[in-house]
């Protein structure tokens, strides 16, 4: 509920843990760009005290909860037999739980982003940067504290620099592209694959083709926020 960036932190942990593994590019496996992504996700600087924190506190739970049943079985009583099913359960609760947990947790975060993002489409709206006829590229500053770059290979596509990367409360991501109907799409950083969306009226989020010619992936799941406002996440993510 705290962190933004809690759900790739989790799951960086399982990769730690070799519960999961990181699905890239063999090409970027053969270079090891995996290994450092991972490595620098687990930086001190980075999740790595939020790893460590979230493996400490799961690994107190499960040396707590057996702790207990082995308690109840060397003296039952009522008490501890109740106690610790009401714990078991407890646990099942919160896996069940978990996914909505994160949407939740995730609605919650971007909510209070928005007035930032609202304010970067009202400027992107009245002026989209381009580059000038000097450069190839343009560093721009958007509002309210955004700094861009565009060039002009990739017109429709803004790249934000200078911000954190996971970020503890939720913060504006990488990119932010523009589609021919005038919908605006804001990445997030702390949620990897949710997006802000700003479409025109009568339109809704769908699949698209992002500055680079790519089509996206398709829709898992949006939720209108406000009128023209949507958070949506993507299924690849």
């Amino acid at each position: 509920m705290v962190d933004a960036s809690y759900a790739y932190g989790r799951y960086i942990a399982q990769v730690d843990l070799g519960l999961k593994t990181v699905n890239s590019a063999a090409a970027a496996e053969a270079i090891g760009l995996t290994r450092t992504i991972v490595d620098i996700a687990n930086g001190w600087d980075a999740l790595g005290p939020r790893i460590i924190l979230f493996l400490s506190l799961c690994a107190m739970g499960i040396v707590a909860t057996a702790w207990s049943a082995i308690a109840c079985v060397r003296s039952s009583s009522v008490r501890r037999l109740v106690a610790v099913v009401a714990v078991c359960c407890a646990w099942v609760a919160l896996i069940a739980c978990d996914t909505s947990i994160q949407r939740w947790s995730v609605r919650r975060h971007a909510t209070g982003l928005l007035s930032k993002v609202e304010t970067a489409a009202v400027a992107l709206q009245s002026h989209w940067p381009a580059p000038t006829n000097h450069s190839s590229t343009k560093r721009a500053a958007v509002a309210p504290d955004l700094e861009v770059v565009v060039s002009d290979e990739l017109p429709n596509t803004l790249v934000v620099t200078g911000r954190k990367s996971y970020p503890i409360r939720e913060d504006f991501g990488m990119l932010i592209d523009r589609s021919d109907d005038g919908a605006i799409r804001f990445a997030l950083s702390g949620a990897a694959g949710w997006n802000l969306e700003w479409h025109p009226a009568g339109s809704e989020p769908k699949t698209y083709l992002d500055g680079f010619g790519n089509e996206s992936a398709p829709i898992a799941e949006w939720t209108r926020l406000k009128e023209h406002w949507y958070l949506v996440r993507y299924k690849d993510s």
